[in-house]
């Protein structure tokens, strides 16, 4: 344990987790604000718009009574590749769309409310963190040039694609995106079973050069 501590890079760790913190952090609550209106203060008090809609016959509110699934915004989709391992195991969150298995566990606590969304964020956010810090600190190779680094890689396309995220109808976001960031992490994979290969090879090798009496 203390030689993986030595041998971590806490400043790479640091420095990632830093980047992809602010990206996720500015696109969750920008598409938070969006909704963040219809959605209840207390998990017993529907809110009430002020303009009724003529067809429901009621307030229509799009967070509650239906589900409000559409396609996926540009901005959703930067957390949605740019951190594709936690959006994997959290299922992400899209403010009055279908629950996630992140948001069927906080909001069994707390209902559909600001308390539920705002821990939703900071879950996410602490998760999104976590995950960069150790691809920062744990990089899988160590090439000449640092931008050929899975990590670093995905890291220097992330900010700089998200800035189109807000341009409506961006192709850039929507295509390139994708395309670059599911680059990385299959490049971060590919890395990672040849690593697992070369080991395992080496074990099996010292096994048979020394077999057990």
């Amino acid at each position: 344990m203390a030689n993986m501590l030595a041998g971590m890079n806490w400043r790479r760790g640091i420095l990632l987790a830093g980047i992809h913190l602010f990206v996720a952090g500015s696109v969750l609550v920008w598409n938070e604000s969006r909704f963040w209106q219809y959605i209840r203060t207390d998990r017993n008090r529907p809110v009430l718009l002020p303009n009724p809609d003529p067809a429901m016959g009621q307030y229509a509110n799009p967070c509650e009574g239906w589900i409000w699934d559409g396609a996926m915004p540009p901005n959703q989709t930067i957390l949605a590749y740019a951190d594709l391992p936690v959006g994997m195991i959290t299922g992400g969150h899209e403010p009055c769309n279908t629950p996630t298995q992140l948001d069927r566990m906080v909001q069994t606590y707390y209902g559909k409310t600001h308390k539920s969304e705002v821990l939703t964020l900071i879950i996410l956010c602490a998760a999104i963190a976590v995950q960069w810090f150790l691809l920062g600190a744990f990089p899988v190779i160590h090439p000449k040039r640092w931008w050929l680094e899975p990590g670093a890689l995905i890291t220097v396309c992330t900010p700089a694609v998200a800035v189109l995220a807000f341009i409506p109808e961006s192709v850039v976001t929507q295509f390139t995106l994708p395309f670059l960031t599911l680059a990385g992490w299959i490049y971060w994979l590919g890395v990672v079973v040849w690593l697992l290969f070369r080991w395992l090879r080496r074990v099996v090798a010292v096994r048979f050069a020394h077999p057990a009496h």
